[in-house]
């Protein structure tokens, strides 16, 4: 359903908006982690990356990473994210969630994960998003690192459901 790629050693995310194909993500762990654009414009602006999925669900995952976003979609938990992670949310895209009743952001545990939730909670209501953050983890530890640890979809579903927070609750910071 991606069109994942691989080229030179580079895994490739092909990102598309309204169906046009703009830019791919290029990305590697070997021989250190890199995450770039193939293609360099200037102009290159945020998208949100999977949103043909909004108009057909009530419940709605944003991740910080089109990795985590593709995951949580192979295991049948509905996500969103924007393709320049974090700290990167475009108020445009808060018509896509009228409709959508349940929003999770999921936040890396560092200090970009948990302004990008705050930032994506202030802009689609404080009282519309829940924010998960793995506080107890390692530095940077996210969706994914929850499954490579060994951790268990139903698992990931409860914590979200028990341990989500409103972004003006104390227990978030």
């Amino acid at each position: 359903r991606y069109r994942l790629g691989n080229f030179d050693d580079w895994n490739l995310i092909p990102i598309y908006d309204k169906g046009l194909f703009i830019n791919f993500q290029c990305r590697r762990d070997k021989p250190d982690k890199r995450i770039r654009f193939w293609y360099k414009d200037k102009d290159f602006r945020p998208v949100l990356f999977n949103k043909e999925i909004l108009p057909f669900i009530d419940t709605v995952t944003i991740v910080e990473g089109m990795v985590d976003c593709i995951l949580l979609n192979q295991l049948g938990l509905p996500a969103v994210c924007s393709t320049n992670g974090a700290n990167s949310w475009n108020s445009g895209w808060n018509q896509y969630f009228t409709k959508i009743k349940e929003i999770y952001f999921i936040a890396d545990n560092d200090e970009a994960g948990k302004a990008g939730a705050l930032s994506v909670a202030n802009s689609l209501g404080l009282y519309k998003v829940k924010i998960l953050r793995f506080k107890e983890k390692t530095l940077k530890y996210g969706a994914l690192d929850w499954f490579r640890d060994g951790g268990t979809k139903e698992d990931f579903v409860n914590i979200i459901r028990d341990q989500s927070r409103y972004g003006f609750e104390k227990e978030l910071i």
